[in-house]
């Protein structure tokens, strides 16, 4: 594992003309940025309106309602950076050997404000998959169930939930491109911000 400071970085190693890769149809950043708006808006909306149900059978119709203070406001951007930490160390955990590889990447893309994990080597599509959902499913759908069976639902519990939905868009889009263009049985790898896969002999 190794720290790197800018964007994702290009593994020199890997040759996608050797082996028969393919590369996955996917936008560049700045266009996947504003594709994930969208699904952003929507994953909110339905995080938020599954969350409204769930508070109102248990008594408390207004707990999604409040007063946005200084001290609130800042209290949400310290909130913001400890759910982007923990989203990217499930990503992490998510990987081969729990991230502790010497293929696994930890950075920091200072011109995009962006923390992420990446993976050098080769994974198998359900893997792929893993590492994409694992964040949203721990932190946002989780805390969603935990709250439908056992009325736990308190403000930063539904807090975290929502804006770790907000963050994860990018994670699902992904997700649903690998699903749509990569076979069941396919080998994915990324080469900097490009991902590829193909199917083994």
């Amino acid at each position: 594992m190794r720290f790197h400071l800018g964007s994702v970085p290009d593994d020199a190693e890997f040759d996608p003309e050797m082996g028969s890769w393919t590369r996955l149809k996917e936008p560049r950043f700045g266009w996947m940025m504003l594709m994930v708006l969208p699904v952003s808006v929507l994953v909110v909306a339905a995080l938020s309106s599954a969350w409204s149900v769930v508070l109102r059978m248990y008594g408390a119709p207004s707990a999604l309602e409040g007063v946005v203070t200084p001290a609130v406001a800042g209290l949400l951007l310290l909130g913001c950076a400890a759910i982007i930490l923990v989203h990217e160390t499930i990503h992490l955990l998510a990987l081969p050997r729990l991230g502790l590889t010497a293929d696994t990447v930890l950075g920091f893309w200072p011109q995009t404000l962006t923390p992420y994990v990446s993976f050098e080597g080769e994974t198998s599509r359900a893997r792929q998959i893993a590492v994409g959902l694992a964040p949203f499913l721990a932190l946002s759908v989780a805390p969603l169930l935990t709250g439908v069976l056992f009325g736990w639902a308190p403000l930063w519990v539904v807090a975290v939930s929502l804006l770790n939905g907000l963050g994860a868009s990018a994670d699902l889009v992904g997700v649903v491109l690998v699903v749509w263009q990569v076979p069941k049985r396919g080998r994915v790898r990324n080469k900097g911000l490009a991902t590829w896969w193909r199917t083994p002999a």
